[in-house]
């Protein structure tokens, strides 16, 4: 079990590993791995990246990362808004 100055320490290089994210399809199952990993756990443990599932149209989607009874992620690129100058 991780100590508390350890999860903590981990927070934060998660959070400069990641600061400059910015697109979903290259960089979430990364982002997501490094995430569990703050806690000490790894994704394959505990669910299942782009599960299956019916939409409400009837048609198949992705969940990005789904951890039954506990998680559903739907993952977003970050939004970048150009201006002209």
């Amino acid at each position: 079990m991780l100590n508390p100055a350890e999860i903590k320490k981990r927070a934060i290089e998660f959070e400069r590993e990641h600061a400059g994210d910015t697109d979903e399809k290259s960089q979430a199952q990364n982002f997501w791995r490094d995430f569990f990993a703050v806690w000490g756990l790894t994704p394959q443990r505990i669910g299942v990246f782009e599960s299956r599932a019916r939409t409400l149209k009837g048609t198949v989607g992705f969940i990005d990362f789904f951890w039954p009874g506990t998680l559903l992620v739907e993952h977003k690129s970050r939004v970048r808004i150009w201006t002209r100058r």
